[in-house]
């Protein structure tokens, strides 16, 4: 499936994806820092992997995803397009390598466990990319529903973690729902 098809399909299934100058941010990124190599935590549908890969087709690509539903979509999706699948649960999944570029656009509870968890997967020069970290849907609405509270909270207290890291270089910004580049000092 070519890209533009992809996005429509996912907005009228109400899939998230990622937005378009989020999306603009992370190309400059691979670009500029030579990313040769890449690992998606939350596929989707797939239309992030997809869409880089058919910008930085020697990209090497490896997404994972939880939902099962989700992945079978995104195995259809991606048949051709030389993209790595793993239906498995990134708190519990351990990579066989490291990568350049670890891209966070799944799950947003718990992401500290996350952070932890892949930065052991890092080149030396690797950079984690994390797509909304201010989540601004939640943060702008005063009536939130308990869960929704309980992932805005997780979110802002990952915030103030990433803002206490010493040896970490981490830049945010507010473009989209906000992202957040971290590369080690």
């Amino acid at each position: 499936m070519d890209v533009k098809n992809l996005k429509i399909k996912c907005l009228e299934n109400h899939i998230p994806i990622l937005r378009d100058k989020t999306l603009l941010a992370l190309e400059k990124v691979i670009f500029e820092k030579n990313i040769k190599t890449m690992f998606e935590i939350g596929t989707a549908w797939g239309y992030s992997s997809l869409s880089l890969k058919n910008k930085f087709p020697n990209l090497k690509i490896v997404s994972i995803e939880k939902n099962s539903q989700n992945f079978d979509k995104a195995l259809k999706h991606l048949k051709k397009s030389k993209i790595k699948l793993i239906n498995d649960d990134a708190f519990l999944y351990e990579p066989k390598e490291k990568y350049d570029l670890i891209f966070f656009d799944g799950p947003k509870k718990k992401q500290k466990i996350l952070f932890d968890k892949y930065q052991n997967y890092l080149t030396c020069n690797g950079i984690i990319f994390i797509d909304n970290i201010f989540l601004k849907k939640y943060s702008n609405n005063k009536n939130l529903e308990p869960r929704k509270q309980k992932i805005l909270d997780d979110l802002n207290n990952f915030l103030v973690y990433l803002k206490n890291l010493k040896n970490w270089e981490i830049k945010f910004y507010d473009v989209d729902d906000g992202y957040a580049i971290c590369q080690r000092k």
